[in-house]
């Protein structure tokens, strides 16, 4: 997982004094607050969740008959939370998606770069906020298909945030079964958030 931070710039205010003035004596005193919150990923329904926040997540969903990606079943489809820790002074947290693998136009869907021999093909995933209808998913590498989070879902430094529960869905970019190949399905994604 990949948090991005946010920088605050600081400008230097130069004065210029009037030639009356002798000294200026200026006492500057700043108290800057770090608007960040650890995040995790927890319960997830319908695959195994493995890892940490230092090494990242494996979501295992066991083994899926084609029919059930090729026709959306919620077979196809496992949920999770991602969850706040420790939100600092946050105000708005968003979250994007990146991923270097291939991203299918249109459906938004990431499919694994690698398609050899006992790998899948012509299948990608897709991921959505759990309230989402249909397949409306994030569109990964685009900064403007963002996920933004409701005050209770980040919480505060007080008060533990909910989460935001999200859905990763196997589905077919191909409409004709026979172009779909079983095998394993291993595809990357790098949720990234953005602090206020």
């Amino acid at each position: 997982m990949k948090r991005k931070n946010l920088y605050l710039a600081l400008a230097t205010l130069v004065i210029s004094a009037p030639s009356w003035a002798n000294e200026l004596d200026l006492e500057f005193i700043a108290e800057i607050n770090e608007p960040t919150c650890n995040m995790e990923i927890t319960n997830a329904s319908g695959g195994t969740l493995t890892g940490d926040v230092a090494g990242g997540y494996t979501l295992t969903i066991p083994d899926i008959e084609l029919d059930k990606i090729q026709n959306k079943e919620s077979g196809s489809e496992a949920t999770f939370f991602l969850k706040p820790k420790d939100c600092q002074s946050t105000t708005a947290v968003s979250t994007t998606i990146s991923t270097q693998e291939s991203v299918v136009a249109g459906s938004n869907l990431i499919v694994p770069l690698d398609v050899s021999d006992g790998k899948t093909k012509n299948i990608g995933m897709g991921f959505k906020r759990t309230s989402t209808s249909g397949d409306t998913f994030v569109k990964p590498n685009d900064n403007t298909s963002k996920i933004t989070w409701t005050a209770p879902e980040f919480g505060s430094s007080t008060v533990q945030g909910t989460g935001v529960p999200m859905t990763v869905a196997l589905r077919a970019t191909t409409s004709t079964l026979g172009d779909l190949r079983v095998g394993t399905f291993s595809a990357k994604a790098t949720f990234n958030f953005n602090y206020e």
